[in-house]
């Protein structure tokens, strides 16, 4: 597959757009810079979903370009503050519109299939399940699975005390963070970050090539503060780039902080603001991490020394205040000629 973006550098914006016109013209496809543009990802709401889990995986998802879809008994519901809101009821889903199912752990899982709506909701898995669809879970969002009877000969993990429930409907319990035996890709609590790769793979997207870095620029801003960009680049996408900070001194360098910076529009350049509450000599440890966790750590990408880059900027400040004042000298000079 071709992305749009491997041919960034080498072509102008104009002739990107007409490309892109080109192709639409004659109805040709074109391609997303998304690696996983156009998997439709369904999930339960329920308020007793662990909302990091829930979060963690749909925006890392989303992040990749899948459409996720929001299903369940209730309306919406409030995770951490954020209002969720149902797009179809459990009564609409077509299983075969989706490529992937994903239950995020708390007791949601098990409110479902023992209450009011169990057997709806087993109706549900059991659809996703014939239908082909990629079954995913975080800890006790395997309980949909158990209770649907369709996880006879095949492998999962979730927490402890679900074991028995597994074995007892003929499916293996594994002790691992992440099982793959598909069509179920199964991770325990707190380790949701491994789930979407493991989609990625099963599905053929993933790849694990580690990002590059390729420029930095740091620009002295006045009062301590530093405007830097960072260019990155990937094959797919570069998710986030963390500065590590270490203030050197006597040889010898202390942490001091670290800052993640935002994405620009094209999904290779973050930039931000690096602000300093006292004076010294900083050194930049770059960390860049694509969307599917390949990471590479570029160490001492650059030093600072911030009383030297004030002393710089008060000098420019001063010269180009000398600079105006003498122009101002010169025109007064001319009117007063003129004058004469």
């Amino acid at each position: 597959m071709i992305y749009m973006h491997k041919f960034r550098k080498f072509l102008s914006p104009l002739l990107l757009i007409l490309i892109v016109l080109t192709l639409q013209s004659n109805n040709i496809e074109t391609v997303s810079s998304e690696p996983m543009y156009g998997i439709k990802v369904l999930t339960i709401i329920h308020p007793e979903i662990i909302a990091a889990e829930l979060f963690d995986v749909t925006n890392h998802l989303a992040g990749l370009g899948c459409h996720i879809t929001y299903t369940g008994f209730v309306d919406s519901v409030i995770l951490s503050s954020q209002t969720i809101y149902r797009d179809i009821s459990v009564s609409e889903v077509n299983a075969s519109d989706y490529d992937v199912f994903f239950m995020a752990g708390g007791w949601a899982g098990r409110r479902i299939v023992e209450g009011e709506n169990s057997a709806e909701a087993i109706t549900l898995i059991q659809n996703l399940f014939n239908a082909g669809v990629l079954m995913t879970s975080v800890c006790g969002g395997a309980n949909l699975f158990v209770f649907a009877d369709i996880i006879n000969g095949t492998s999962l993990t979730a927490y402890d005390e679900l074991a028995p429930e597994i074995e007892a409907a003929g499916g293996t319990y594994i002790d691992s963070t992440l099982v793959i035996d598909e069509p179920f890709v199964t991770v325990q609590g707190l380790f949701q970050h491994e789930l979407v790769p493991a989609i990625a793979e099963v599905l053929g997207y993933y790849e694990e090539v580690p990002p590059s870095f390729v420029d930095l620029n740091v620009d002295y801003a006045g009062d301590l503060e530093y405007n830097v960009t960072v260019e990155t680049d990937d094959d797919t996408l570069v998710q986030n780039v963390i500065i590590w900070i270490y203030k050197i001194s006597d040889n010898q360098s202390t942490f001091f902080k670290g800052v993640t910076f935002k994405q620009t529009t094209d999904g290779f350049s973050f930039s931000g603001i690096i602000s300093f509450t006292e004076h010294g000599i900083y050194s930049f440890d770059i960390s860049i991490t694509d969307w599917f966790g390949n990471s590479v750590m570029e160490p001492n990408a650059i030093t600072i020394n911030t009383v030297l880059d004030t002393e710089k900027s008060e000098t420019r400040i001063i010269s180009s205040i000398l600079s105006l004042s003498c122009l101002g000298l010169i025109v007064f000079s001319m009117k007063n000629k003129k004058y004469k």
